[in-house]
């Protein structure tokens, strides 16, 4: 957790920088912002992956960082909360309502999408585009203005084809000089409990029993978690239909081959898993299966055949 000796220990990086999020040196006149594009259909993991990467950018500068989720659109301190008192003040992220990120002001919004894993070492801001907007990590490696490291795709680290954003050692030396302690194995960790220490009370309104069952439930010393991330591409369907003005919702059922076949692997994985701790001692007190999924099929599947 941020602010304790063990992350002091762990993240070294994040407590002592030379950026406006972590000394008290004078803050250049700049704003890096991270907002994913308006029109990806990506969601929640690759606007995580996006922040946590822009973060790194921005620990490499002295400039602010703003962090939304679309223009005009959810407002994230409603579930999660940026450090609002004393001294982590500073760490406010939030971006205010409507916000423009306009080059006069040296406001600059990551180019490319989500994550620009494209983007060359040193790599810097752009000027204006025809929006209006400053963009940074530019593919081309025109109008660098900020001395960057590369900073690889925490998305794309174990996908086989984009060994640049492996979590290999080899990837991560010059961010690693610059960033004194870096760890590629926890960095990711590290960014996220400094930007996002606790979640917004609020949270409970998209999910009743948010502080009640589940959290107290995941956080559970003694349990075995075992998160199961289940992507079939229903909400991706669904939205296609509404983008084209077709009525009625896709079908989702375990018919569909998707649903099916990322719902088996997943179980498998997870009993495998329990299988492989259960043979040692000591043994969890119960065992806890956190599912997300685009599915309600496979969520509902999965907790009337597991559920017990």
């Amino acid at each position: 957790r941020f602010g304790t000796p063990h992350y002091a220990a762990l993240c070294p990086w994040a407590v002592a920088t030379n950026n406006s999020m972590g000394s008290n040196e004078p803050k250049q006149n700049c704003t890096f912002l991270s907002r994913p594009s308006p029109g990806s259909n990506e969601g929640v993991a690759a606007w995580t992956s996006q922040v946590v990467m822009n973060h790194l950018r921005v620990e490499q500068t002295s400039c602010n960082f703003l962090i939304d989720y679309g223009y005009n659109t959810i407002n994230l301190t409603s579930i999660i909360q940026p450090h609002l008192e004393g001294r982590q003040a500073r760490f406010h992220w939030a971006a205010p309502s409507k916000f423009e990120c306009r080059a006069v002001d040296r406001c600059y919004e990551n180019e490319g999408g989500f994550d620009n894993n494209k983007a060359r070492p040193r790599n810097g801001p752009v000027p204006t585009d025809k929006t209006g907007g400053g963009r940074f990590g530019d593919r081309k490696g025109v109008g660098a203005r900020f001395d960057f490291s590369r900073v690889p795709s925490y998305r794309h680290a174990f996908v086989k084809v984009l060994e640049s954003d492996h979590l290999n050692a080899i990837n991560y030396v010059e961010l690693r000089q610059r960033l004194w302690g870096f760890q590629e194995e926890i960095g990711f960790a590290c960014s996220l409990g400094k930007l996002f220490p606790s979640l917004s009370m609020d949270a409970s309104r998209y999910e009743p029993r948010l502080f009640t069952d589940i959290l107290p439930a995941l956080q559970d010393e003694h349990s075995l978690v075992i998160a199961l991330y289940i992507r079939t591409g229903q909400v991706d369907r669904q939205s296609y239909r509404e983008e084209k003005g077709l009525e009625g919702d896709v079908e989702d059922t375990m018919r569909q081959g998707a649903t099916r076949v990322n719902t088996k692997q997943n179980v498998d994985c997870a009993l495998a898993l329990e299988k492989e701790v259960l043979a040692l001692e000591p043994l969890p007190k119960r065992i806890v299966w956190l599912v997300v999924s685009d599915s309600n099929a496979a969520k509902h599947y999965i907790q009337s055949n597991y559920g017990n």
